[in-house]
């Protein structure tokens, strides 16, 4: 037993250094820093921070990218100007921070053409997204200059239209204005399908109202189609490509919608030959990873169409009953498995990793299970010398006893339902396995709360601390815990005085001090009111403030709330769940980073909690942070709030 035992640990071994192996070798990829300079309208200004972690996505680990945004038009003063060159100049040159410039938009690529020879010489740059057909060529002169040349994706789409759809005898292109088109000869387009039996109509949503435009879609019929190219500017409102799509769909569900561009195919649309911003970008570093390795004597020109890729909504081709075969080679069905499989791979794995943790533990349970007559004695002995523990002590019992009883009564009443169920009847109820799990977590919560406060008493306590932008780490736990408060009728707001706060801190016990403090406020607001999250950056200190309207904390009860098994409520009645060291558990982790908490309250006002923290960084890179486990560290801390 003693080797099958040897055995699992050096499996779990194996196992752990496989994955920190990975994890290593994608900390130590050699980024590519790549500087996105784009231009934009009153309507589109820059990346948002959904997007931006899409791109990042796309990218992959190999490449770094910072967003720098120029207006589309021309009338651009001298200052704004003069602080957008010395922006790409402090980055590029000054500081020598990023490999090259990738430049969407004829304005962009004008104001680097501009200062090229004098300021960008050495600087690779790749353009995309150029209507001026004069100023690709002109670009395409210069050193270190390349780019992806516009191209025609209507004709393609308007051939996916007529392939699919035999009764299709009117195809509406719908776009902001003909510009749109990239200079497109709609004439000559007009007449050769015109030949072919299908009428082609270009609808210019720049020159009328949403409600005219709606009022012209609603009146298709089963012999149109639809293809947009850049719709949604219209005389009187905006409406961004995503929601565009939906629009259509929803006034003319039987007519066939194809489109030009990747965004918002998911929305409704069939689908086409697309492009879009990240294909083009993703495109561009390609070629910037190839000119700095390779360094070579041309420039490097390619057309758009030679990336352009087709894509296709699934449901979207049952509805219109669309066969896969009938599909271009190569094309890339939106909701298939292989696309579930590939958009949420991290969770796959994660869902293999904990499957393969489930069965270790399993054949520890085995081999506990075995020996078990063996620790028998052991175990009689720790229950006298418990018998002699202090008053203190015996709090601790008691509380911790009531704190348990509730979680492992629901967990024993779920397994006799499920063994009840299982007698009777195939199907088992997924509420049944929540409540499991979530009574799980309370269990695991309150071991994990009373090894940290014993190893903090005992000054055992280590920080593992990290570089990160701390606003993206709260922002994100909000979201995750915004569900719950919804539930209780409670509304979380989140605010910031600076949207970058970069410092060194434990992810984890960060996390833990967080959401203790909106487990707190959430159990002990009102119904319809306000929780706010609020950061104050002021110079080199941070702080954190939980506030609420809740009934508050008398002012002889403030000075005990952060002494361990503490509760205000202690009858066994009590309105909420709780061991007691929650505020302790906080109050010791903050003091760990050399901070402090404090604490305002008055009965039936509400309490807020402020935690000022220094701000530091170590001299390493500062960590992405994502959302992937901040719901389950949501779900673990706030575990004894019940619906």
């Amino acid at each position: 037993m003693k080797k099958v035992i040897s055995m699992i640990f050096l499996i779990s071994i194996i196992m752990i250094s496989g994955v920190s192996s990975d994890v290593g070798t994608t900390s130590k990829i050699n980024k590519r820093k790549i500087l996105y300079f784009q231009s934009y309208n009153n309507v589109f200004n820059g990346l948002s921070s959904k997007q931006k972690g899409e791109l990042s996505k796309v990218l992959g680990n190999e490449f770094e990218v910072r967003s720098i945004s120029i207006p589309s038009d021309r009338i651009t003063d001298i200052n704004s100007e003069e602080k957008i060159y010395n922006t790409l100049r402090m980055y590029t040159i000054d500081y020598n921070k990023y490999d090259s410039i990738v430049v969407n938009g004829d304005r962009a690529l004008e104001f680097i053409l501009k200062f090229k020879e004098d300021t960008f010489k050495d600087i690779p740059i790749v353009f995309f997204g150029i209507r001026d057909k004069n100023l690709e060529n002109k670009a395409l002169k210069y050193n270190l200059v390349s780019g992806i040349r516009s191209s025609d994706l209507l004709k393609p789409n308007i051939d996916l239209v007529i392939e699919n759809h035999k009764n299709v005898k009117n195809i509406h292109i719908i776009s902001n204005s003909k510009k749109d088109l990239n200079d497109e000869n709609i004439i000559d387009i007009k007449n050769k399908y015109m030949n072919m039996g299908v009428n082609i109509n270009i609808i210019e949503t720049s020159t009328m109202s949403l409600k005219d435009f709606s009022n012209i879609v609603s009146s298709f019929n089963e012999n149109d189609a639809i293809i947009k190219v850049a719709p949604g500017d219209f005389n009187d409102s905006f409406l961004n490509i995503s929601d565009f799509t939906a629009l259509l769909n929803s006034l003319c569900k039987d007519i066939p919608v194809y489109s030009v561009t990747g965004f918002g195919i998911e929305n409704g649309a069939v689908g086409g030959k697309v492009m879009s911003d990240y294909m083009n970008i993703q495109a561009s570093t390609k070629i910037v990873d190839y000119i700095v390795e390779n360094k070579p004597n041309k420039s490097i020109d390619v057309n758009q169409s030679q990336i352009s890729v087709h894509v296709f909504e699934i449901n979207a081709l049952k509805k219109f009953n669309i066969n896969k075969s009938q599909l271009p080679k190569g094309s890339y069905i939106l909701n298939s498995f292989k696309d579930i499989m590939f958009r949420h791979e991290g969770i796959m794995n994660k869902v293999i990793l904990i499957g393969i943790c489930i069965f270790i533990l399993i054949l520890f349970m085995i081999c506990y299970i075995i020996h078990k007559q063996k620790y028998e004695n052991a175990l009689k002995n720790v229950l006298k010398e418990s018998k002699n523990l202090n008053k203190f002590k015996s709090h601790l019992i008691s509380n911790v006893s009531h704190e348990l009883r509730t979680p492992l009564n629901v967990i024993i009443s779920s397994v006799q339902l499920l063994r009840y169920k299982s007698k009777n009847s195939k199907e088992l109820t997924e509420s049944t396995f929540d409540i499991i799990d979530n009574n799980c977590n309370r269990l695991l919560r309150i071991t994990n709360n009373l090894i940290d406060i014993d190893k903090y008493e005992y000054g055992e306590l280590n920080l593992k601390l990290e570089n990160i932008n701390i606003v993206n780490l709260i922002e994100n736990l909000v979201i995750s815990t915004s569900p719950l408060a919804s539930s209780k009728n409670l509304h979380l707001v989140f605010d910031t005085n600076d949207e970058v706060i970069n410092m060194a801190v434990d992810i984890d016990k960060i996390e833990r001090v967080v959401l203790n403090l909106i487990s707190n406020a959430i159990k002990f607001s009102k119904s319809n009111e306000d929780i706010n999250i609020n950061l104050i950056k002021d110079k080199n200190r941070l702080k954190i403030i939980v506030a609420d309207k809740g009934i508050g904390i008398s002012e002889k009860n403030l000075s005990k709330i952060f002494k361990r098994f503490s509760q205000i409520d202690t009858s066994l009645t009590r309105k909420n769940e709780g061991s007691g060291i929650g505020l302790a558990i906080v109050d010791s982790f903050v003091k760990s980073h050399n901070g402090t908490i404090t604490v305002k309250s008055k009965l039936n006002e509400g309490t807020e909690f402020i935690v000022d923290l220094p701000i530091f960084t170590l001299d390493k890179n500062i960590k992405e942070y994502g959302n992937s486990n901040s719901l389950y560290n949501a779900n673990l801390e706030l575990s004894d709030i019940y619906l």
